[in-house]
């Protein structure tokens, strides 16, 4: 008998804690409910305080980097020194960077004659930078380079692209893959060439 009165304790000791912690979980989900709506009107004015001014590219192109075209031969980056360039940093094998090349080539295709450089980079990997390039779809040369990328061109993810205005300066640092050839993105470097061509060239 009192084995049947000691299991009837235990299970109604089982019952209590399970409702108990059933009221515990309702009482904290209201008091997170409560101070929500209270915090509420006051969120903008939190999160203000912790914004900051937006990244906005400062940096100076490094034009004495020396890359390799597909063939090995150097192609020092100065070779594009005083025109809009875009440099596509990608890595072969990465899928984001397989699914932006196909919009690179489009980009390049658009703005041919327009005086931009369009430089993709191949960064160091175990797959085969023309295979992938290929796959792709990508009909422009690629190119890889040999020790580190300068410091203004680290690339902070993958993909990453950079483009340079005419007199050198990073107008853009664009971290992932994008819709290159998008009109907005082809107008933009078009612009960046007529910019260039309104400046006066310095006297001798």
């Amino acid at each position: 008998m009192s084995s049947e009165k000691e299991a009837v304790v235990r299970r109604n000791f089982m019952m209590g804690c399970a409702i108990g912690a059933v009221l515990a979980l309702i009482l904290v989900a209201l008091v997170l409910v409560v101070a929500f709506f209270i915090s509420k009107p006051f969120m903008p004015a939190i999160l203000a305080k912790g914004l900051t001014a937006p990244p906005l590219p400062t940096g100076v192109a490094d034009y004495a980097w020396t890359l390799k075209d597909p063939d090995g031969k150097p192609f020092p980056l100065s070779n594009v020194q005083g025109k809009p360039a875009v440099l596509f940093f990608w890595k072969p094998g990465c899928d984001a960077c397989s699914a932006e090349l196909p919009g690179v080539q489009g980009l390049a295709d658009s703005v041919e004659g327009n005086g931009v450089a369009i430089l993709c980079i191949a960064m160091k990997s175990d797959e085969d930078a023309g295979a992938a390039a290929a796959r792709a779809g990508l009909h422009l040369p690629y190119y890889t380079y040999d020790g580190e990328i300068p410091k203004v061109f680290k690339p902070q993810a993958v993909p990453t692209t950079f483009v340079i205005d005419a007199e050198g300066h990073i107008v853009m640092n664009h971290k992932g893959a994008a819709k290159w050839n998008d009109p907005t993105g082809v107008n933009f470097l078009i612009g960046l060439t007529a910019e260039a061509a309104a400046k006066p060239t310095p006297g001798p």
